[in-house]
C-alpha cells in the first residue's frame, strides 16, 4: 500500500495535468490532441501502472536499435514537461538524438525534390513522403510479397498515404476516413498526381472492435476532430475490418493506420484478416499507452511468424509517427 505522502504526490500531479489540458479533449501524453474519448496519456498510465515492466516486455523480440528507441521514448514519457511549460524554443527538439538530427536535415534538404515530384494540397509530412510509413526500411522480398494485393489505408484524410501506396503496385487502395469532407479533397489530390480514382475506393467509417456509429464535429482538419453529442453533428459509421472486408476477393496485403488513439481496438476487429491473409502492418502507436505498449503482444500472442521493428519516422520532433511495423513472414 502506497504511503500517504506517494499519495497526496500522485494526486497533486494528476491535479496539474488535468489542469494544463482542456477536459472537453483526451490528451496523449505531451500537448498532441486525441480524439475525445481514445485513451489516456502517458503521464496518467505511469501513475496505475508498472511502466518499466511494460518498457521491458515491449523490447522482447526486438533489434538493439529498436531497444534504444523505446528508451528514448520512455524518458520522453517522464521528463518531457507540459505544452505549457515554457522552454524557449519546440520542447520536443530537446530530445532528438544525433541520428534523428541527421535525419532531421535528410529530410530537409530532400523536401524540394518531393514537393517537385508530388502534388499535395496539404502538410508534407515525412512519415508518408520520406519513409513512405516504414517501408523504405523493408526488403525487395517484403515489397514483393505486398504487390498485387489490396491496401487498406485507416486515417486516410486527404490522400497522401494513398498517393505513396499506389507507388508499390497496388490491386486496390481502400481510403477509411471518418471525416466525410475528406473525400472531395482526396480525389483532386490523387488527380493531380495522375493516380487513377477507379483504383482507390473511399469510405467514410472509423474502424474498432465493434460496430457503431459516432457523431463528430467535421471541422475539416483531423487535429481538431471531436466526438459530440449535439444532434447538429454527423453520424458516421464505425467498422470491424473483418466484417468491411468480409467478402473480399484480392487479399489484403497491407494495413496502415494512422488513428489518432483507436489502433488497438481497430486491430482487435481486424485479426481474421491478419491470420488469414497475414498482411504487412504499419501502425502509429504513439498516440497512447495501450497502443505504444499492447498492441505488439496483441500480434505476438497470435504466433503467426510477424516480425517487428519499431521506428520514428518524424525526425523533426521527438514525439510524434512512432511507428510498429509488423512483417509477416514470408516464404523464400
Amino acid at each position: 500500500m502506497s504511503s500517504p505522502i506517494t499519495r497526496l504526490y500522485k494526486n497533486l500531479i494528476r491535479h496539474l495535468y488535468k489542469k494544463a489540458f482542456p477536459q472537453e479533449y483526451q490528451t496523449t501524453r505531451y500537448g498532441v490532441i486525441n480524439i475525445a474519448g481514445f485513451g489516456d496519456n502517458f503521464k496518467e498510465y505511469q501513475l496505475h501502472t508498472n511502466m518499466l515492466e511494460a518498457v521491458e516486455n515491449l523490447k522482447q523480440g526486438l533489434s538493439d536499435e529498436d531497444k534504444q528507441l523505446i528508451d528514448n521514448k520512455h524518458r520522453h514519457f517522464v521528463f518531457l514537461p507540459l505544452k505549457n511549460f515554457y522552454m524557449g524554443s519546440d520542447r520536443y527538439s530537446y530530445f532528438l538524438t544525433e541520428k534523428e538530427q541527421a535525419e532531421k536535415q535528410k529530410w530537409l534538404d530532400t523536401l524540394p525534390e518531393i514537393k517537385k515530384k508530388y502534388f499535395f494540397s496539404g502538410r508534407y509530412n515525412p512519415e508518408v513522403f520520406f519513409y513512405h510509413h516504414g517501408l523504405k526500411f523493408l526488403s525487395s522480398s517484403v515489397l514483393s510479397y505486398i504487390k498485387n494485393k489490396s491496401f487498406v489505408d485507416c486515417g486516410a484524410f486527404h490522400g497522401d498515404s494513398c498517393i505513396i501506396m499506389n507507388e508499390y503496385s497496388p490491386a486496390h487502395i481502400f481510403a477509411l476516413e471518418l471525416l466525410p469532407s475528406a473525400q472531395e479533397i482526396l480525389y483532386k489530390n490523387l488527380t493531380k498526381n495522375n493516380i487513377n480514382p477507379d483504383n482507390i475506393s473511399f469510405i467514410n467509417c472509423g474502424v474498432s472492435n465493434t460496430e457503431s456509429k459516432i457523431t463528430i464535429k467535421d471541422t475539416k482538419h483531423m487535429g481538431t476532430i471531436a466526438k459530440t453529442h449535439n444532434c447538429n453533428g454527423i453520424s458516421v459509421p464505425v467498422k470491424k475490418l473483418d466484417t468491411l472486408f468480409k467478402d473480399r476477393k484480392e487479399k489484403i496485403g497491407w494495413i496502415k493506420m494512422d488513428i489518432e488513439g483507436a489502433a488497438y481496438e481497430a486491430i482487435e476487429g481486424a485479426l481474421d484478416i491478419i491470420k488469414k491473409d497475414k498482411p504487412l502492418l504499419t501502425l502509429a502507436i504513439y498516440h497512447t499507452p495501450k497502443e505504444f505498449f499492447a498492441i505488439k503482444p496483441l500480434l505476438e500472442a497470435l504466433n503467426l511468424g510477424y516480425t517487428f521493428m519499431i521506428r520514428n519516422l518524424n525526425p523533426t520532433t521527438s514525439n510524434l509517427e512512432t511507428t510498429l511495423i509488423g512483417i509477416p513472414p514470408i516464404e523464400e
